[in-house]
């Protein structure tokens, strides 16, 4: 059974956010950025629950773009916190999650 994908308006900024940080360095990559994005979170729906726990949530590597997205799941749905730059300080992901 295909599990439902819900995901946080936290995330939802995320994903906004690298999009346009894309769009302004090359015209249309930040779309292909959310095509791409969208694709890795749908291929979660086949291999959730098999990444690392880092900060009491899943952390899938997207295999394109330079990001990790943070999850949750129970039988019937996966829930994306947070889809956040690897370049990124780790230390500022986890006050991210300390703070939710």
């Amino acid at each position: 059974m295909k599990k439902n994908i819900e995901i946080t308006s936290e995330a939802y900024s995320d994903i906004n956010d690298a999009i346009s940080f894309y769009e302004k360095a090359e015209k249309g990559a930040g779309k292909y950025f959310f095509d791409h994005i969208f694709n890795e979170i749908d291929e979660l729906t086949l291999s959730c629950g098999f990444h690392p726990i880092i900060f009491d949530y899943f952390r899938y590597t997207c295999k394109k773009f330079p990001f990790f997205i943070y999850y949750t799941t129970d039988e019937k749905t996966i829930i994306i916190h947070a889809v956040l730059s690897w370049k990124k300080n780790p230390m500022s992901h986890k006050k991210r999650f300390l703070t939710e």
